[in-house]
């Protein structure tokens, strides 16, 4: 059988990893509004989708900014990228 797998990460979810991890820091409202509502919030998010979210996590958390070296930056993308995986919602629909 085979199956079409469809992810989701709900607005409310991120803001919520947002504000528990002390991301966002750096970001206007406009920003932040972009984050939750146009590249969060929707069904069927694809793995370019997910590494926007995460991108813009990044850019916009002042601790992340400064972090020069390849591993450190590294760390943070797995770190950042784990929380959002672990909190998405995901399932299959039979095709």
């Amino acid at each position: 059988m085979k199956y079409i797998e469809h992810r989701r990460m709900e607005s409310s979810v991120m803001r919520g990893l947002c504000v528990n991890n002390n991301w966002y820091n750096a970001g206007t409202n406009a920003e932040y509004g972009q984050l939750l509502y146009t590249l969060c919030g929707h069904h069927d998010l694809t793995s370019d989708d997910v590494a926007a979210i995460v991108d813009d996590i990044i850019a916009h958390t002042l601790e992340f900014r400064s972090v020069t070296d390849p591993e450190a930056k590294a760390a943070i993308v797995f770190n950042v990228s784990s929380e959002v995986f672990n909190n998405m919602t995901m399932w299959l629909e039979a095709a």
